[in-house]
């Protein structure tokens, strides 16, 4: 066979080899890109008209502050003011802000709950998801931090909230492992998925 036929030969199988494995590469890559966008979880903290925030935040300052925890929620109402979050504040010092407040039973100390959540930091990133993990949280309320013990009974089963947890009300001056840093003030976004009769 002469040399020009020869190569012609090897190009009528390289060509169509080539081109299979680019839209191999391509669809790879494009399916890659769907799927981070799929995953990414964007999250948007409620906020309200400055003045409305300011009105009701402001006398949740602390004057004379006298311990951390004190300091931490005069961190934190200032961190709310600035950034026009919309939340309230329960009666235990908790910021929350209902989504949902769910039309199940009502939440109290000793439910075992089923749970979909999300923790950020005061960046909204993420450190922490169930749906990250692939599945749902049970647990008894009263065995996980205090923010949560204090914050799910604000809602029903099949409610939806975001607590802004402060530091102390959360994993303190230890923290937890390389999640969270001592310290820490932390978002989470909560849903029951329901109440486990026990």
């Amino acid at each position: 066979m002469q040399p020009g036929i020869e190569r012609l030969c090897i190009l009528k199988y390289l060509v169509p080899v080539c081109f299979c494995a680019f839209m191999c590469l391509w669809v790879s890559c494009d399916n890659k890109e769907v799927e981070s966008q799929t995953n990414s979880e964007e999250f948007t903290m409620p906020t309200a008209a400055e003045d409305e925030i300011v009105t009701r935040c402001a006398p949740w300052l602390i004057v004379d502050p006298k311990d951390s925890s004190d300091f931490q929620q005069n961190e934190l109402v200032n961190l709310i003011i600035d950034r026009g979050w919309d939340l309230q504040i329960s009666d235990s010092r908790l910021f929350f802000h209902i989504l949902q407040k769910g039309d199940g039973q009502a939440i109290k100390w000793g439910d075992r709950l089923e749970v979909n959540y999300t923790g950020y930091d005061l960046q909204l990133q993420v450190f922490d998801s169930s749906y990250k993990r692939g599945g749902s949280f049970e647990f008894y309320l009263g065995n996980v931090i205090r923010g949560w013990n204090e914050g799910l009974p604000l809602i029903n089963e099949g409610g939806r909230i975001i607590l802004v947890i402060p530091a102390y009300k959360a994993y303190g001056s230890e923290g937890f492992g390389r999640m969270v840093a001592p310290d820490q003030h932390l978002i989470f976004d909560i849903e029951i998925l329901r109440k486990i009769n026990t």
